[in-house]
Order: C-alpha cells, then structure tokens, then sequence
C-alpha cells in the first residue's frame, strides 16, 4: 500500500509541475511586456500565484480520481464483505 502512496505522490507532483508550466507559459503569452517597477513585480506575483492555484487544483483532481479508482478496483476485486442482521437492523 506504501508504494501505490509512493505513486499517486509522484503523480501529483509530475501532473502539478506540468499544469504550473501550461498555466506560467500561457500567462506569458497574454501578460503585458511593457510594465517597469512595482508593476512588474506585481505582475511576476500574480501570475505566479495563478499557476500554484491551477497546480492545485490539478493535483487535487488527480487525488480524488486515483482514490475513486482505488476504490472502485478494490470493491471490484477484494473480499466481499457479509452484512450480518444485527447490522441490517442497527441502521
């Protein structure tokens, strides 16, 4: 189980780290090139934190599907689990 951990880990990272880079290159593309200053500087931090924001995001995505898919492959494969009555009538 600690190395399915180890995967989805680096999945996470590999998919956050791409994002972060489609996301910095596409706001480069769209960024004014003329501002000097506290504007540039505003600029780079803005555009800075919209890629962690689409890195998260993505990385969030990429957990919770891995998780439903983990799920699904162990309800699919794994021991059934027997529901005994008193379970039955304690719901």
């Amino acid at each position: 189980m600690i190395k399915m951990e180890l995967v989805k880990s680096a999945v996470q990272l590999v998919t956050g780290m791409g994002v972060g880079y489609i996301a910095d290159s596409a706001i480069d593309i769209v960024k004014p090139k003329n501002f000097t200053g506290l504007k540039k500087l505003a600029v780079r931090a803005g555009a800075f934190t919209l890629s962690a924001m689409a890195a998260d995001k993505a990385t969030d995505y990429v957990e919770t599907v891995w998780n439903n898919t983990a799920k699904e492959f162990r309800d699919l494969v794994g021991p059934k689990e027997e529901v005994t009555e008193e379970e039955v009538e304690a719901e």
